[in-house]
């Protein structure tokens, strides 16, 4: 946004990384660290050399590379529950959301959204304020998600946990109630572009 000149190869690929990404990716490898732990009792640490070697580069990359995958696929496991808790599964209706999500997060009809997107391609600031709030959608979603993760792999793990559990739930409510108001945050920054009038 703060400059129209290309990119380099290295930089215009390091930006393609989202913060989102790395932080769900952090939060699988913690949920599977938690959960091994939980199972065997033990902990999973890599076996490392205590000196400096070149094969600590190659785990370093390798470790970078499956906390990307791991964001990714819980990104795409918390899209699939986004579906499910905000559209019907079958039906006509399956493209429209529920009427409860339409009214409480105030989607904006499409002419508002298109001129949203304007502002974001062409003022620093609204380009700002939209990734903020994007970013905030996304980690709340990704975070109530590895939350329910957590919580079902503890219950298969560690049967007759009364506690843990509902204290997992209880966090899974209150991160899927903080997507759906940063969801309608976002949505009531996109209507009220309409009173800016074109960027």
């Amino acid at each position: 946004m703060a400059s129209d000149t290309p990119q380099s190869a290295l930089s215009a690929s390091l930006t393609a990384v989202e913060a989102n990404v790395i932080i769900a990716g952090v939060e699988a490898v913690t949920v599977c660290w938690v959960l091994y732990r939980a199972n065997l009792d033990q902990c999973l640490i890599p076996d490392v050399a205590p000196e400096w070697h070149w094969s600590l580069a190659f785990y370093a990359i390798g470790g970078l590379l499956g906390i990307v995958i791991a964001g990714l696929a819980l990104e795409g496991v918390a899209g699939l529950m986004e579906s499910l808790i905000t559209h019907p599964l079958w039906g006509r209706a399956r493209k429209d959301p529920w009427k409860w999500y339409s009214n409480f997060t105030k989607i904006p009809d499409s002419s508002n959204s298109a001129k949203a997107q304007k502002w974001i391609w062409k003022s620093a600031q609204a380009y700002q304020d939209f990734s903020r709030r994007r970013l905030r959608i996304l980690v709340a979603r990704n975070t109530a998600m590895a939350i329910f993760l957590l919580t079902i792999g503890w219950l298969v793990v560690v049967p007759h946990s009364f506690w843990p559990v509902v204290l997992g739930f209880l966090a899974f409510a209150l991160f899927v109630w903080l997507w759906l108001d940063a969801q309608k945050g976002w949505n009531v920054a996109v209507n009220r572009v309409n009173e800016l009038g074109e960027p």
